[in-house]
């Protein structure tokens, strides 16, 4: 046997040397077994997405199979299957002209979907080519698991997926005794109003509370309010059963009618569900106010600060811990802040407070090319950091707002998945080249 192939199926090796190998093993594999071309999927270091770990065969181009997206029921098959699938080109796109069939093996850890192989074929290979494949997998996930400990032996520290997410939230918690009073000693029973500026994670905040709480029901966004009564008043109530034993979160309250607030007042008074009732204020100035609705509300304020108020030591801190966390989102574990860049944003002005912050430390992970991001980076990247369209929450129904997210959210996946490569990026969203590119000049990409 070849001595590359006896070293893939049978030498022992670690998961990081593995993956650096792996690009040679397979285009070894492929040679061996007669495929035109092939590739390795498996899930990133973050474990957040699937992403190429080898592909042999495709050119520079490269090649998105769209039809191994989840959903389609393709994907769910090769899940489902204990050996590897055969697609024909009639039912799946191939890249090689000559090929005429498909073999997909997934690849499994801890017993679920971790990836998987795929091979394109001629119509003529024989049956044991379904072993080897089959062997393969099994391999790869040998190695992954023997990384992440399937047994679960000692030592090993279970990721908590609700915590996902709300880094700064929790630093804000945590460095904040009032906030963190407030928080404990809130009657869920009873309206919470979560007060501070613009961008500065109210509507985060909400959302960790509806998570910690372990609610039941789904947290719903309202950000507009119906101007006519008649109609808000029903709304309220397709809100309430929207929300069942969750949280409804009402956003913008500065701008309220007078009518609007006595509605609300009555609303809280007259409460049939046992729906989490929160309202996010920005502090803006209002034009009227009705007393009774806002003496309910203030029995359970949350008042969170904006980034600039922060004691500089606290807010360097959460610059840390921030840019940590957006590191291992966007499979960046290696990159680190030089002290001078980190002196420059411990010192700038954030408008957007929170959201700003999260912009520029996102934009500067997504622009660097090396290993550090340094002052000059920081000071090219703060205007587009604070152009960026936000990620917006998922409770969002301003179907404009949701689209330019949504849009934006993908456009960063496919550059991570395809190292900025647009020409691969744009087949796998099945756009033109100059339409995606159209796109990340207008959300500042």
């Amino acid at each position: 046997m070849d001595s590359t192939l006896r070293e893939l199926f049978f030498a022992n090796t670690d998961e990081k040397s593995f993956r650096s190998k792996l690009p040679g093993f397979l285009a070894k594999f492929i040679a061996t077994v007669g495929g035109n071309c092939g590739l390795v999927v498996l899930l990133s270091e973050s474990g957040d997405l699937l992403e190429e770990a080898a592909a042999i065969g495709y050119g520079e181009d490269g090649f998105y199979y769209n039809f191994m997206t989840r959903g389609g029921g393709n994907f769910e098959r090769v899940e489902g299957s204990g050996s590897p699938v055969l697609f024909m080109a009639s039912e799946a796109e191939v890249f090689h002209q000559s090929s005429q069939s498909l073999l997909v093996q997934r690849i499994l850890s801890r017993n679920k979907m971790a990836g998987f192989l795929l091979v394109e074929m001629p119509m003529d290979f024989r049956d044991e080519i379904l072993l080897l494949v089959g062997f393969l997998a099994s391999r790869i996930s040998g190695i992954i698991d023997s990384k992440s400990g399937h047994s679960g032996g000692p030592g090993e520290v279970p990721v908590n997926k609700k915590r996902e997410g709300f880094v700064a939230v929790e630093f804000l918690i945590n460095s904040n005794p009032v906030l963190r009073q407030g928080i404990e000693e809130w009657d869920v029973a009873s309206p919470l109003l979560i007060s501070g500026p613009p961008g500065s994670g109210k509507k985060s905040l909400a959302r960790y509370l509806c998570e910690k709480n372990l609610l039941k029901g789904q947290m719903v966004l309202i950000s507009s309010l119906p101007d006519q009564l008649i109609k808000m008043e029903k709304s309220l109530e397709v809100w309430r059963g929207m929300a069942r034993n969750g949280m409804i979160v009402f956003d913008k309250m500065s701008g309220l009618s007078i009518g609007q607030q006595r509605l609300f007042y009555e609303f809280l008074l007259d409460r049939k569900s046992e729906s989490q009732l929160v309202f996010i204020d920005d502090n803006g100035k209002k034009e009227e106010i009705y007393l009774p609705f806002w003496d309910i509300l203030s029995k359970n304020v949350l008042n969170l600060p904006g980034v600039s108020n922060l004691p500089k030591s606290e807010l360097t801190e959460l610059i840390r811990q921030l840019f940590s966390d957006l590191c291992r989102k966007y499979n960046r574990t290696g990159l680190n802040l030089t002290p001078s860049s980190l002196d420059k944003l411990k010192y700038m002005s954030f408008p957007g407070n929170l959201a700003d912050l999260t912009n520029i430390l996102e934009y500067s992970i997504l622009q660097s090319t090396g290993s550090e991001i340094r002052e000059q980076d920081i000071i090219q990247n703060t205007e587009k950091g604070f152009q960026a369209i936000g990620i917006q929450d998922s409770e969002e129904l301003d179907l404009r707002k949701c689209v330019e997210a949504l849009e934006r959210q993908k456009i960063l996946l496919a550059s991570r998945l395809f190292s900025g490569n647009q020409i691969r990026m744009a087949k796998a969203m099945g756009i033109s080249r100059g339409s995606l590119q159209y796109k990340m000049k207008q959300m500042g990409l």
